[in-house]
């Protein structure tokens, strides 16, 4: 079956196991009731428990498996006027031991951005008093343009076919 399908045996073996169910047949014979167990193969089976196991896979996530958490700091941010920055570093000094489990402050601003908790961006008041952070793409130039622009290039190279590279690569950025 797996070289017809074009797969490894093992593949098959998995699927026949998978979606294989023993049904008992029942058989009476002179007053006595008979038993029998067999296994049968049901593709619906197979794909059933095949939904179940990938349901269970997969890491559970930190703000799921922190609810107790994620509430207090929704408390302490909304209603104590907290930042996030402020929710860890409280807890950072109270509970040290507990810091294993705890997210990062940038977490907790992803978090709040993407709406997994209570608080929103207008509830931490010096997210909203702060410019929004450009985004786009960013050039060679933008990072390295004052680099550029100084003459080290006389430190840099030491022939003039590389100093001639380095004025046509600025020249390109």
């Amino acid at each position: 079956i797996a070289q017809a399908i074009g797969c490894h045996r093992q593949t098959v073996k998995n699927e026949l196991d998978r979606g294989s169910v023993s049904q008992v047949k029942a058989q009476t014979q002179n007053g006595k009731t008979y038993r029998y167990t067999h296994t049968v193969y049901f593709p619906d089976a197979g794909q059933r428990q095949y939904e179940e196991n990938r349901l269970n896979c997969g890491r559970i996530s930190k703000w799921a498996s922190i609810p107790a958490f994620m509430e207090w700091a929704d408390t302490k941010m909304l209603e104590a006027g907290w930042s996030p920055d402020a929710v860890i570093g409280y807890l950072k000094i109270h509970f040290p031991y507990a810091t294993a489990r705890l997210p990062c402050p940038t977490t907790l601003y992803h978090w709040i951005n993407i709406g997994l908790m209570r608080t929103k961006n207008i509830d931490l008041l010096e997210k909203v008093s702060r410019a929004p952070r450009k985004t786009g793409r960013l050039t060679l130039s933008s990072h390295f343009g004052d680099f550029l622009r100084f003459s080290y290039k006389k430190l840099l190279f030491h022939s003039e076919k590389e100093s001639a590279m380095f004025d046509y690569l600025r020249n390109m950025i």
